[in-house]
């Protein structure tokens, strides 16, 4: 006969782990692994890059004008944006750093897609880096107009300060060439056109177009085209979103900017083109 209580038997007398905390051995949990935490470190390094960005853009677009000379000012005062843009950067993960340099490295139209296909988390840190300038440029338009003319309008006005702060850059501070100024502006026109022209057909198709919805937010209207949630609604979405925002939309911007890129720097026209046009389409259809 066991000298055990009754209670006792159902004690559990293996060593337990020293690691392991003590809720975790009732739900069965464990603790996070360590990709996953580099991962979501990841995301928020891209969205504090891509922050630093849009500060930057809204600071080219003074320069570009006004003819001032914001972005060299705010270096005098011992603000460097493009600096902090590059320190958070720095910060992503060597896995994260690998996967987007081989990303912008990939060479075709075709190959650029399979590499976003199969690379997930390249995706993420792409589009995660893109929400900031999303929101500004959001913000510029709703404060100009309402709806998809509002969204075009602050689209265009970010990539016109964007380009034209690249260009400073470039120039080591100083004011760029008018070939520069041209070609900000030139990309800031297509960009802004192309968002009005997908921006107006999505409206037309019953399709929620983010830019419009944060314009509309700005301008105090209601946020018609937020999208509904739910698994099934979300898959719905990705699908509208590769078409709209994807297809017909960062797909044509993202060829065009590289475009007027090229033409800025005296490079090829079609230069990354493909590459530029691969990796719009699969962003923005996220």
């Amino acid at each position: 006969m066991s000298d055990k209580k009754p209670w006792e038997q159902f004690a559990n007398t293996q060593p337990q782990d020293t690691e392991q905390k003590p809720w975790e051995s009732f739900s069965g949990q464990t603790k996070p692994k360590e990709a996953e935490r580099k991962a979501l470190s990841d995301i928020g390094n891209s969205i504090a890059s891509g922050a630093a960005a849009a500060g930057r853009g809204i600071l080219g677009l003074s320069d570009l004008v006004t003819g001032s000379n914001s972005i060299q000012n705010t270096k005098n005062l011992g603000l460097d944006i493009k600096s902090s843009e590059q320190a958070w950067k720095d910060n992503l993960s060597e896995k994260a750093k690998q996967e987007e340099q081989a990303w912008n490295n990939t060479q075709g139209f075709v190959d650029t897609l399979k590499y976003g296909a199969t690379h997930p988390f390249a995706v993420a840190n792409k589009v995660a880096e893109s929400l900031p300038a999303m929101a500004v440029s959001g913000g510029m338009g709703g404060a100009v107009a309402k709806g998809v003319v509002g969204g075009a309008i602050g689209e265009g006005m970010q990539q016109a300060g964007s380009s034209y702060a690249d260009a400073i850059e470039k120039n080591n501070g100083n004011t760029p060439t008018d070939k520069n100024a041209a070609a900000a502006l030139g990309s800031g026109v297509t960009t802004g056109t192309i968002s009005a022209l997908s921006g107006g057909l999505a409206k037309k198709l019953g399709i929620g177009d983010i830019d419009t919805a944060i314009a509309n937010r700005v301008a105090g209207e209601a946020a018609t085209s937020a999208r509904p949630l739910g698994l099934g609604a979300y898959a719905k979405n990705i699908g509208e979103g590769i078409i709209t925002e994807g297809a017909l939309e960062e797909l044509p911007q993202s060829a065009t900017e590289q475009m007027w890129q090229n033409y800025a720097d005296g490079n090829p026209i079609m230069e990354g083109v493909p590459e530029a046009a691969a990796q719009g389409l699969i962003t923005g259809g996220l």
